[in-house]
This record gives C-alpha cells, structure tokens and sequence, in this order.
C-alpha cells in the first residue's frame, strides 16, 4: 500500500513515506488532533507501540500540553518507556528524571533528557508513559482523540493503557493491571 511502512520500510500507515515521523512516535504527530488527554493524578497513561526499522539512538523524550498547565508545581511529573514482554508486562528502560517544571506552560513542547541513551529495538513492542502526581490542577498533554471503545483499543495488539494510584513510573508493571482506557497520549524518544 503507498505511503506505508510495508513499502517504504518507515513508520506508519499513509505518514507522507516516512517524513513527518520524529524519533520514535507512539501514532504520527498528523494523528494528534487535539490537546484533550488530562493528566489525573497519580493515572499513569500509556500509549503502545511496535519500534520501526533504522530508529536513532534516542537520548531526549518529548511531549506537548494544551490549553491547561499543570497548577503549581506537581509532586511528580515524568515521562518513560517501557518495554513490552509477549505477555503484555512492562519494564521501564527509560525516563526522564522528576522534573516539577514539565507542563508548567500552556501549548508548549517538553523535551527532558532521557536517565540513559537508549536504542529502540525493531519489531519490539513498547509504551510511552506520562505520570504526574499533584494535589492541585493536572496538565492537559497532546493525544489522538478516537472514536473507538476502550475495549477495543486494548486488544491485541494493545494501543492504550493506564495503571491507576501511582507514586511515581513503576520499574515493572504487570499485564493485568493496564486497564484498557480511550485516552491515546502523544509523544517522542528523539536523538
């Protein structure tokens, strides 16, 4: 099919072969049509994903809020990547360090330097995941909106995902506690 990773050997179905894509992307930046995902206290979100051929080495992971800032500063605001086993568990391999400024601004891209360099394996299933923990006001990040039942968006392969009352990015998580949710978040590992 034209315009797809099939013939082109570059991420993503009808992405302008390949030219749009930055770093490693969960969905196209073409798909995001709206700042609409707000991040709830202590609900990690996850949005999964198989890593293409010939991705860079990435060292920075990036996101983008909408119309609403995170209040104040949170407890915890961070941004990972975590693997995904053929079971469906998760392991982190990458995040970003806790950082209270990340979505302290409206309609503004977050670039945080990831704890270590790491290079996306091919074929390999992941999830980008975005936690802030607060007591006041969450942030509104950058999402896909669809029009999908959570039900559906959580088969197999799983798009979406969010484990609820989390401290802070979990080492591991298991399967079973990724609920299926229609919340699908944007973002990047980039070089």
């Amino acid at each position: 099919m034209p315009g797809s990773f099939y013939d082109t050997g570059v991420w993503g179905p009808f992405d302008n072969n390949g030219s749009n894509i930055l770093g490693v992307e969960p969905m196209p930046r073409d798909d995001v049509i709206a700042a609409n995902a707000t991040l709830t206290s202590q609900l990690l979100l996850l949005s999964y994903f198989t890593a293409p051929p010939g991705v860079p080495l990435c060292t920075q992971i990036l996101t983008a809020t909408g119309a609403t800032a995170a209040a104040a500063s949170p407890t915890i605001a961070r941004m990972g990547l975590y693997s995904i086993a053929a079971n469906g568990d998760g392991t982190l391999v990458a995040s970003s360090a806790n950082d209270t400024t990340l979505w302290n601004a409206v309609n503004t891209e977050f670039i945080r330097a990831l704890s270590v360099a790491y290079q996306p394996i091919p074929g390999q299933r992941y999830a980008f995941a975005a936690l802030c923990v607060t007591a006041v006001a969450a942030p509104v990040i950058s999402a896909g909106t669809g029009s999908l039942p959570a039900g559906t968006l959580g088969r197999t392969p799983k798009l979406t995902g969010s484990i609820a009352a989390q401290a802070n990015l979990p080492a591991t998580f298991l399967a079973a506690n990724s609920l299926n949710t229609v919340t699908r978040i944007y973002g990047a590992l980039v070089p």
